[in-house]
């Protein structure tokens, strides 16, 4: 009878034990879901403020990055001097900056920003950039966002600021203050033998174990990293609201170098948007820089602003921060009609009325996009390309370098085909007559491509990957030989498919 008094009581204090731990947990829960709503509510109250001007769809928004400011050129960093006459130009030609939260009612939901915005960033939490900022910041009514490297804090690096300075920071108004990185920022073993890696590209190497972490194991690794920062800047920042991330060195996985980059950018890509409402990566500064209210919230881009950019160049590329309408048609390039196009590498320029390009003595090609043309679906490409040396690409639905439709034309061949994810498809190869010069039309229609060259059709409609459904168009140099890829690119011109009008060029 004893044994069996002492049992239910066991059972007793066991379900009040399950029933508080059930009452916690909801408590826990309800403040959790109380906090998203605070921070939503938050949201909306800046969209709901947030200037009706101009029209939204239309508007791109460049994001500048900067590290440090510096009073002497060190070939990395842009100087004192040279910022403050950034910014007065940017004042001078009537460019309103924004912050993180601006931004997040743009994207969340749809809230129209001010013409011609700009959101000026630094990152890593450096002193250097703060105090040299902040006087011309608060000259001019700027304001900017700092992606904050939390570690340094820990670690009481005088390099950095610290939390007194980061409290200061947002108490004035002016800085928004978002995550970069705890440890994340700082290179980890990948291998046996000494290797390091990015930290958000790679598996660790467990030294102890002997081993790469497992999958499950990364994973958790990337999910403590991002709540860390964000814990790390709520806990010492009274007031503040983090949901923004910087990838450090524009790290989100792409750089694997001991996993799959198809395992890699996905996993952390997931991990970010479950903990941040934005993110950006790094573009060079001859990249598409622009972010429209359809791009990737989880990879938005940044323009880094390095030493040899001066006040009139960064204003010269923010008036390429635009949609390019269709029709394009230019029949021939004049001297100011390159800066449309953006060159990813190789040289690009204008010579007897055409686009020259040509490749570096160290590179084997060349390759220039058109700027603002990244939500074209349906369209007609035509360009007159004249081949000196080398082979020539005419790309289509131009999704990034990685992602886009080709006509690849070469002595005795034209090939049509696909680069998706990196890797090369071809759809199409057939002979052709070398001639050096070629009129080329590329029609994209739904998930078609379809090719003439000199008017005559060299394929039926051929189907390409769901991921090309959009974007914009470019040209490409090739040649084996380093140094030798040269083309001329004659004229362009490109129609909606949508429309029934004139074509003749």
């Amino acid at each position: 009878m004893g044994d069996q008094v002492i049992t239910k009581r066991k059972r007793k204090w066991i379900l009040i034990f399950i029933l508080v731990l059930a009452w916690s947990a909801g408590l826990i829960g309800f403040f959790r879901v109380e906090k998203a709503i605070q921070v939503k509510a938050k949201r909306i109250e800046a969209a709901a403020i947030n200037p009706v001007i101009g029209v939204a769809s239309e508007v791109s928004v460049p994001i500048l990055c900067y590290h440090g400011l510096v009073d002497e050129d060190d070939g990395v960093n842009v100087t004192v001097d040279n910022f403050r006459e950034q910014m007065i130009a940017l004042n001078e030609n009537n460019y309103t900056t924004i912050d993180t939260h601006d931004l997040f009612a743009y994207y969340e939901y749809g809230a129209r920003l001010p013409d011609k915005s700009v959101m000026i960033s630094f990152d890593d939490g450096r002193k250097d950039s703060y105090y040299n900022a902040e006087p011309i910041f608060e000259e001019l009514g700027f304001k900017a966002v700092m992606f904050d490297v939390t570690g340094k804090q820990d670690e009481q690096d005088p390099f950095f600021l610290n939390w007194d300075e980061l409290r200061r920071m947002h108490d004035s108004g002016r800085w928004d203050i978002q995550a970069h990185a705890w440890q994340g920022h700082d290179e980890i073993s990948i291998g046996p033998n000494g290797e390091t890696g990015y930290f958000a590209s790679n598996k660790m190497w467990l030294v102890a174990e002997n081993r790469l972490e497992t999958s499950e194991e990364y994973k958790g690794r990337l999910s403590e990293e991002l709540l860390r920062i964000r814990q790390d800047l709520e806990n010492n920042i009274p007031g503040i609201n983090v949901d923004a991330l910087a990838f450090p060195w524009g790290d989100y996985g792409q750089w694997a170098a001991n996993i799959d980059k198809k395992e890699a950018i996905p996993t952390y890509l997931n991990v970010v948007k479950s903990i941040y409402g934005l993110s950006f990566e790094l573009n060079s500064s001859g990249s598409d820089f622009n972010n429209f209210q359809d791009s990737d919230c989880a990879l938005l881009r940044r323009f880094e602003v390095t030493s040899y950019i001066t006040a009139e160049d960064l204003i010269k590329k923010l008036k390429q921060s635009k949609l390019t309408k269709l029709p394009y048609v230019i029949p021939e390039f004049g001297p100011d009609q390159l800066s449309g196009w953006f060159c990813n590498w190789g040289q690009a320029y204008i010579e007897d009325g055409a686009i020259k390009l040509a490749s570096e003595k160290n590179q084997s090609g060349a390759e220039i996009a058109l700027y603002g043309a990244h939500y074209w679906h349906d369209y007609t490409l035509k360009a007159r390309i004249a081949i000196e040396s080398g082979a020539a690409h005419i790309i289509g639905r131009y999704v990034n370098d990685n992602n886009f439709a080709f006509c690849h034309i070469t002595d005795g061949e034209i090939v049509l085909g696909q680069k998706v994810g990196g890797n090369n498809y071809i759809l199409k190869s057939i002979p052709l007559k070398h001639q050096g010069e070629y009129l080329i039309e590329l029609d994209f229609k739904g998930n078609a491509i379809q090719c003439r060259v000199d008017d005559k059709s060299i394929s039926e409609p051929i189907a390409i990957d769901p991921s090309l459904a959009k974007g914009g168009v470019g040209f490409q140099a090739w040649n084996a030989e380093n140094g030798a890829a040269r083309i001329a690119i004659r004229m362009v011109a490109v129609f909606d498919n949508i429309e029934k009008e004139d074509r003749t060029i």
